[in-house]
């Protein structure tokens, strides 16, 4: 962890995280690309799913209060540009469940972005 050092004219010391500024930077960096590219409605959606973890289509619709016909349209669109990922969970793991029950989650995988 790198820690810089910084004394003031008065006498004092203070530290800060190089890791932790970096880390803020490039967060703040993919924020800006994505309000320039789809704007602020996406850039919602981006950070919902930041906070969250994973999330699936009607929660974003619903935590982001977000019409659905937009939410889906810049959730794919953030999807295709790589700045978020889309994952297929069973939602039953029954054996007499049938086929096709499967849930569709999105997530950041910050090392794809």
């Amino acid at each position: 962890m790198l820690v810089a050092l910084i004394s003031t004219n008065y006498g004092g010391i203070f530290s800060f995280s190089m890791k932790a500024a970096l880390l803020e930077l490039m967060w703040t960096t993919i924020d800006q690309v994505i309000v320039q590219r789809h704007g602020f409605l996406a850039l919602r959606i981006f950070r919902l799913i930041k906070q969250k973890g994973y999330l699936e289509q009607d929660s974003i619709n619903e935590l982001g209060m977000i019409p659905a016909k937009d939410a889906k349209h810049l959730t794919y669109k953030l999807v295709e540009d790589h700045f978020i990922f889309m994952k297929e969970i069973r939602k039953s793991y029954a054996p007499s469940a049938p086929p096709g029950k499967v849930a569709h989650v999105f997530h950041i995988d910050i090392n794809q972005v």
